[in-house]
């Protein structure tokens, strides 16, 4: 059995998966604070270039290797970019990569990571390459442009003197390649990514000659004045290097025997299986949001340092539908002075476009995320779920701390859809009499806040049977329809004032809890009282609702975060869209009763002469008509002349 190893560059601190042929190394580790743990680092022993990764990009790992590892077979691939060894052919984006997620199970079974079929996919090969990028097709490119030169131009800082100048180290340093690289660079098939697999006496021969020729096109090359981007020139050139290399391979060595796979992307570095954050007093509080909602994230996250106890330990886990690395950390700052805290991301937002799950309303495909909550944690019994539209008033942990029983979730009555179904034409009724079909219809709770037993749940659904479920369009309220579904007859009840909604409408008439049973208005009353969880569910976010139900709860958290100031920009764009709305009302009424006034001055036209005839001026009959007219209207004897 061969001995292979595929070395993962990793430039951060990433996730690589447990795999008996993928070795995780860090580049420029030279030039880093520290050592990555569990990997392999550039910068051990004397001959390495690890201090050189600034110009040289992950070509600094391909040196490590080639003067420190052993192997039959070398492979080199990066931290979010996986060769495919699925014998299936998967759709691609213009640019040729197979768009991936997280680095999970599933998506190593799908890209044919068993160890078997990995062998099977190298083994006897002598070199195992990506499939080239087929340039002509690029659209994104002039059609004058579609080569590998002219792919290259088409960078704003690349200069194609570079390419010029390495065919001339080529002709001088190895006059056989010269041809092979003029060739090559004026076709439309181009070799990216410094990706590949090779046997081991190819790829020794190619490290060597790659080596001499790019420190060869190095030394000539100024760094001084370069930008960020353009010192990674080096990098950037050995890409084109490995597809002369391997063109030359395949013109001489006609016996040369090339497998062709796929390139994969995966957008996430997310770890997506966690451990609990503490060994002790652990507090694990999962939430989900897009981009978009952070600032209420925000809030929530405010709301929660602001009541925590010392005693307890605060997992934190945000799963994240597109999160910008921008929010990440503004989010991480605000917690990493906090011993007691810990924040973790799960980027899901591949695994949510990739599905059929609807949104509908308010609810965004974000919420679903929380299905996949008993994969990613597999070793969580159990988490307290929060809607990032929350603002908490007490301890959190006091409501983590409610012994769930053998129940699936803990959760709060929905008084909203309560009052709906109750509500005298309201579709709720008839929807949940024939839809949902839950034994007491006033026991469907919101799932914005959730005790969730993982345990039990695990005992019952896997992430894809909820996953499928939630893939119906009969659910109207989404996620929480189906968890109220499944979870019907397995809640633990907790009081009101754990998941007291806000409203915009401040009318008590309007408010679908005056139609709810009086027990159930009672409660909701009561937690209003002194609530300790307050869920601005909709457009009853405080920012474009000024006078919602307790707003001054959640300006009092918003004022403590980093998102104060563009809550209250969101603030000052409702204010302005409510003027607008205003001014659009009043221009239409006034328009209306110009339309309505020239249609009484016609009317009155059109009749006078007939009351005239009827009723002659100064007549007899006339003068009590308008005397009967004026005592019902109440105009005095002196009022205007009819």
């Amino acid at each position: 059995m061969s001995d292979i190893k595929i070395f993962i560059s990793c430039n951060r601190e990433s996730y690589v998966p447990q795999h008996p042929l993928l070795y995780p190394i860090q580049t420029g580790a030279a030039n880093a604070d520290c050592h990555f743990e569990g990997m392999l680092h550039d910068d051990e022993g004397e001959d390495q270039i690890s201090q050189r990764n600034t110009t040289y990009c992950e070509l600094t790992a391909q040196y490590w290797v080639w003067k420190h590892m052993d192997a039959d077979y070398y492979g080199f691939m990066h931290n979010r970019r996986y060769i495919s060894f699925s014998q299936e052919r998967f759709e691609e984006d213009e640019y040729g990569n197979v768009m991936m997620g997280m680095i999970d199970a599933a998506a190593l079974d799908k890209l044919g990571y068993q160890p078997d079929n990995m062998r099977r996919m190298i083994e006897g090969n002598d070199i195992v390459a990506l499939a080239p990028l087929d340039i002509s097709k690029c659209t994104w490119l002039p059609k004058d442009q579609r080569t590998v030169r002219g792919q290259y131009a088409s960078g704003q800082q690349h200069d194609t003197g570079d390419l010029d100048l390495l065919v001339s180290i080529l002709r001088e340093k190895y006059p056989d390649y010269a041809q092979d690289a003029v060739n090559y660079l004026n076709g439309d098939k181009g070799y990216y990514l410094n990706m590949y697999i090779m046997r081991k006496e190819h790829f020794n021969a190619y490290s060597a000659w790659l080596f001499d020729v790019l420190d060869a096109f190095s030394a000539k090359q100024d760094y001084t004045n370069f930008s960020n981007y353009e010192i990674r020139k080096c990098g950037f050139i050995a890409e084109r290097l490995f597809g002369i290399y391997f063109t030359h391979l395949l013109r001489t060595r006609p016996d040369l025997k090339a497998r062709y796979l796929q390139n994969s992307f995966f957008s996430s570095l997310d770890k997506p299986y966690l451990e609990p954050a503490f060994d002790e007093h652990n507090v694990p509080v999962v939430m989900a949001s897009s981009n978009e909602y952070v600032p209420f994230l925000g809030v929530l996250l405010s709301s929660i340092i602001a009541n925590a106890s010392g005693e307890n330990n605060y997992d934190i886990i945000v799963l994240s539908n597109g999160i910008s690395p921008t929010n990440r950390q503004i989010l991480e700052t605000v917690l990493e002075k906090r011993p007691n805290f810990a924040l973790r991301f799960i980027e899901v937002s591949q695994i949510l476009s990739n599905s059929d799950l609807p949104s509908k309303h308010h609810i965004s495909v974000t919420t679903h995320a929380r299905y996949m909550l008993t994969e990613f944690l597999p070793n969580y019994h159990k988490v307290l779920y929060l809607d990032s539209d929350i603002v908490v008033d007490v301890d959190i942990a006091e409501l983590y701390h409610t012994d769930i029983e053998d129940y699936m979730v803990g959760a709060v009555r929905d008084t909203v859809v309560a009052g709906w179904y109750k509500m005298p034409g309201h579709p709720q009724k008839q929807y949940m009499d024939t839809v949902l079909k839950m034994r007491d219809p006033f026991n469907y709770f919101n799932a914005g806040v959730l005790l969730m037993n993982l345990d039990a749940m695990r005992a019952r659904f896997s992430a894809k049977d909820l996953l499928d479920l939630a893939c119906d369009d009969k659910w109207m309220w989404l996620d929480q329809d189906v968890l109220n579904s499944i979870c019907d007859g397995r809640v633990k009840w907790l009081s009101q004032e754990w998941n007291v909604m806000a409203h915009a409408d401040l009318n008590p008439y309007a408010k679908p809890e005056g139609f709810a049973p009086k027990w159930l208005q009672d409660a909701y009353n009561k937690a209003k009282e002194k609530p300790k969880l307050i869920h601005y569910a909709g457009r009853a976010i405080p920012c474009y609702a000024p006078d919602a139900d307790l707003y001054w709860i959640f300006w009092r958290y918003a004022r403590q975060t980093q998102f104060y100031e563009q809550l209250l920009f969101f603030l000052a764009q409702e204010a302005g869209e409510l003027q607008k709305r205003k001014e659009q009302q009043q221009a239409l009424l006034s328009r209306q009763n110009k339309l309505l006034y020239r249609f009484l001055r016609s009317v009155k036209r059109g009749i006078m002469p007939v009351i005239n005839w009827l009723l002659p001026q100064h007549s007899a009959r006339r003068d009590k008509v308008v005397r009967v007219y004026r005592r019902m209207r109440g105009i005095p004897e002196n009022g205007y002349q009819i």
